[in-house]
């Protein structure tokens, strides 16, 4: 229920639930936020720039790729336990087609986790016909999570009535995935200049009127 008060009637108590149920959804809310906006791009972050450089291996595998696959694990379990968990709590349901894309998102993700348990090996000729559905499967994952972030704070800003609290979240995950962009674009710049500093011939600078290196 979403009133204020619930009756007992094995012992004619009344107790305070609203804002019990208020404060899960709130911190379902956080966790998504935090597991979406944060170690998720984290995770891909970590996966297409890592292997620029030598972070050795961990077994027969490079740090990059155990840190990425170990982190959306992560973030594939939380959120199949906080979905569940909401599916079975929050009875008094949702709007703005939450609870559908969650389902989708969850879907989707178990096709890109198959997707990895078949991939081709890394220098296997199939392997480009694994990378580049898997590169845009992932993209639109986190497309579909970001939309599904902003669409839950509307539910729970529809269902409280408390703009307040969600225009905070809104802020919190603007924010991270704000930061996610700016620093993937970064990265994208740094590896690219230092891929010409290397490329360059040893007697020319890859910076324009600089001179050559010394």
């Amino acid at each position: 229920m979403r009133g204020s008060v619930e009756l007992d009637v094995t012992t004619g108590g009344i107790k305070v639930v609203a804002n019990n149920r208020k404060s899960q959804v709130q911190v379902h809310g956080i966790v998504m936020i935090v597991v979406w906006g944060l170690v998720a791009p984290f995770a891909i972050l970590m996966k297409r720039f890592g292997g620029r450089w030598d972070m050795g291996k961990i077994g027969k595998y490079p740090v990059p790729f155990v840190v990425h696959v170990g982190f959306l694990v992560g973030v594939v379990v939380l959120t199949v336990v906080v979905t569940a968990l909401a599916l079975k709590q929050f009875q008094s349901g949702t709007i703005k087609g939450h609870k559908p894309i969650a389902i989708t998102l969850l879907a989707v993700c178990g096709v890109q986790i198959l997707m990895n348990i078949c991939r081709p090996a890394p220098d296997a000729p199939s392997r480009v016909y694994f990378n580049i559905p898997h590169r845009t499967l992932g993209v639109g994952i986190y497309i579909l999570a970001t939309v599904q972030l902003f669409v839950g704070i509307r539910n729970y800003e529809v269902l409280y009535n408390d703009s307040h609290y969600a225009n905070v979240l809104r802020v919190i995950a603007s924010v991270f995935i704000s930061f996610a962009f700016v620093l993937a674009i970064v990265l994208h710049i740094f590896t690219k200049v230092r891929k010409d500093e290397v490329n360059a011939p040893d007697n020319e600078s890859p910076y324009p009127d600089s001179g050559p290196r010394k």
